[in-house]
């Protein structure tokens, strides 16, 4: 379900120029406190008057002061780096766009009526496992599997990337991503210096728009710092 579809944004202002974004559930109106998801700098040290008004296009609120006329988004999604933050800010406005890997509105999001292209739950955001999930520096190319739950139609192909070290191919079969860690002489920039034991993120990344997507922590492990 779309946010905006169940809870109506609302606005009120403070008079040191900051505004505030709530959230009314027009179902229930005033049988539950409005929540406040957001607070936004209009005119710092100013106050605002009354009378406001929304663009055309819905996109940016118009508040005044005696002086100034200033024009403040009704949403700012991007500030929002995660899916647990975008839609834990609880911002009718905003949804995490799977594949993009970024939090924006549902109109900016490409193919965002497809299934799982666009989440709107906390309930929806992907997650991802995989097996083995740790291994010895001493090992290469050691066969992963990786299950993501929450994630649209990957046909077009992900990849495996240790975060900016390593990437490669994988291939998808039985609802399964097959991949492999990294080769002996890339295991070696990721663990050098880093003790008996370095934590990198494992990404899944689409070939469709390029980004990383999903992410799972994956530990090298090296005994032989221990060693006498």
């Amino acid at each position: 379900m779309d946010i905006s579809s169940k809870y109506q944004p609302a606005l009120s202002f403070s008079l040191l120029g900051l505004s505030y974004s709530i959230l009314v559930d027009p179902a229930n109106p005033i049988g539950r406190s409005a929540l406040q998801y957001e607070n936004v700098v209009a005119h710092e040290g100013s106050s605002i008057l009354r009378d406001l008004v929304l663009s055309p296009d819905l996109q940016y609120l118009y508040a005044m002061t005696e002086k100034q006329v200033t024009r403040v988004p009704v949403e700012s999604c991007e500030q929002y780096t995660t899916c647990a933050l975008c839609l834990g800010s609880r911002d009718p406005h905003c949804g995490w766009c799977v594949l993009h890997n970024i939090c924006s509105r549902k109109d900016w999001c490409e193919r965002a009526d497809e299934p799982q292209r666009f989440a709107s739950d906390l309930r929806q955001c992907v997650q991802l496992t995989v097996q083995p999930k740790n291994i010895s520096v001493t090992m290469s190319e050691v066969p992963l599997v990786l299950q993501a739950w929450n994630v649209p139609d990957l046909s077009a192909g992900v990849n495996c990337s240790f975060e900016d070290f390593t990437e490669s191919e994988s291939r998808i079969e039985d609802d399964r991503i097959y991949c492999s860690s990294p080769s002996a002489k890339d295991v070696i920039p990721i663990t050098r210096g880093r003790g008996d034991k370095r934590v990198v993120k494992l990404y899944l990344k689409s070939k469709e728009t390029g980004k990383k997507f999903a992410a799972v922590d994956f530990v090298f492990y090296n005994c032989s710092v221990h060693q006498s």
